[in-house]
């Protein structure tokens, strides 16, 4: 009797031992499981923000290059910064442009692919895919690779646009009043000059101001800038018709992307400007270097332009110059 209930204590002991063990067993795979899914979900988690911060920064890029006094998104192609990086901005259409935020630091680290939309003001689009790894076209074949992407728009009811507003305002002069002397020796050579001293936007008459921020460029032109002579694209803006713009290289302008006699001003406005009207006010000097025919046309997206208005009657340009007080020095205002 004795060795029977102890071998039955033994079973029990044995059995118990294995019900302990099995449980411990089944903790432990449980913790460990856990444990493993949160070290890959903190894994994913660190993936997750770096592409998503890529994203971000290449969203951001895409947000200051256009707001900048000079949009980047307005030319053929053309090169930018962005997170210290040298990058190239490529158009994709006449409104579309693509460009790579490469790794900062190179090798495979987190980068983007960013898609401009930009048909006008209201409707700027950027579309900004980021990843956590990827090389310096932001390609990758790592099995880990993660995506997020961030979608990002700016205008609407922000800017008002109508049908005579504009980002960008281009003159383009091709005719001169005079070409006596000929030639203009204003740099001792054979290329003449043209100048005038403000160009005045109106809406119904009444004069309008140029946005602040505004900024104007002369392709192609030679403006003087030193003293004492400091005779920039930018003065046609600044509301003073003692100060002028002379192009000392007008046989040799800009126009359209293309090299051919006249000379081009773009002026871009940043925030856009409405106006159905302008007049222009003549310089201080040299009555034959005023613009005689010319042409004006406004435009979005620095691509597609709308001829506003074609002068050609240089008869309606006063003589008048601003040294003189008492002297009329504004043409007549054109309306469109």
């Amino acid at each position: 009797m004795i060795t029977k209930k102890l071998q039955k204590n033994k079973a029990f002991v044995i059995l118990f031992a294995v019900m302990i063990s099995g449980i411990l067993l089944a903790v432990t795979f449980g913790v460990s499981n856990i444990t493993y899914n949160e070290l890959r979900f903190s894994t994913s988690a660190k993936d997750t923000n770096d592409a998503f911060f890529a994203a971000d920064v290449g969203a951001e890029c895409a947000l200051i290059n256009d707001k900048s006094t000079s949009s980047v998104f307005i030319s053929s192609s053309t090169t930018t910064t962005c997170n210290n990086s040298t990058i190239s901005v490529t158009p994709t259409s006449a409104s579309s442009w693509s460009f790579v935020v490469p790794p900062s630091g190179g090798g495979s680290q987190s980068c983007a692919i960013v898609t401009v939309n930009k048909t006008d003001l209201n409707n700027f689009i950027v579309v900004s895919k980021g990843y956590n790894v990827g090389d310096a076209t932001c390609s990758s074949s790592n099995p880990n690779r993660v995506e997020r992407e961030l979608r990002v728009s700016y205008g609407g009811s922000s800017i008002s646009l109508s049908t005579n507003s504009y980002r960008y305002v281009r003159l383009v002069i091709t005719g001169k009043r005079g070409t006596l002397p000929n030639p203009d020796h204003c740099i001792g050579g054979t290329d003449d000059c043209v100048q005038f001293a403000e160009l005045v936007l109106l809406q119904n008459g009444t004069v309008v101001p140029w946005p602040s921020g505004s900024s104007v460029t002369n392709p192609g032109g030679t403006n003087p800038n030193s003293a004492p002579y400091f005779e920039t694209p930018d003065k046609i803006i600044d509301g003073n018709t003692a100060t002028k713009w002379l192009d000392r290289n007008y046989n040799i302008g800009v126009v359209n992307g293309s090299v051919q006699a006249g000379s081009t001003l773009l002026i871009d406005t940043i925030t856009g400007i409405t106006f159905n009207g302008y007049r222009w006010a003549t310089a201080n000097d040299a009555p034959y270097r005023d613009p005689a025919s010319w042409t004006l046309s406004g435009s979005n997206d620095g691509l597609s332009w709308t001829t506003l208005d074609s002068e050609s009657d240089p008869t309606n340009i006063p003589l008048g110059r601003n040294i003189n007080a008492s002297d009329n020095i504004y043409t007549p205002d054109y309306t469109f």
